[in-house]
């Protein structure tokens, strides 16, 4: 299955899953098993390479691998923030400025 950017909504969680819950919305890490650290082989299996992808209307991802969407994001501009760094670059920066810095929207953080 093609394709490593994909977002969308959590329709099922397994028993043992506290990360997620059903109607979240999310998006999934390019590299999901890279959880921090230096990208070692271990952690080369990707999203749309060696993994399924997300061109698919279901996807199954653990939990690790998913990342929160901000709620003013549509899911095709989420689908595009999932990036290394592990658990979303994109995202994970975005999150950063915006409680860090206190931007707000409309504004253009400088770094």
């Amino acid at each position: 299955m093609p394709v490593s950017d994909g977002a969308g909504k959590v329709v099922a969680v397994g028993p043992d899953v506290r990360r997620v819950r059903r109607g979240d919305r999310v998006t999934a890490a390019l590299f999901p098993r890279w959880l921090d650290g230096p990208l070692e082989p271990a952690y080369l299996p990707q999203l749309g390479g060696s993994l399924d992808g997300m061109l698919t209307e279901l996807a199954i991802l653990p939990e690790d691998a998913l990342v929160s969407i901000p709620d003013h994001l549509s899911y095709a501009e989420a689908a595009t923030t999932a990036c290394p760094p592990p658990r979303g670059g994109a995202a994970r920066a975005y999150r950063w400025v915006r409680r860090r810095a206190r931007s707000k929207l409309g504004s253009l953080p400088v770094v």
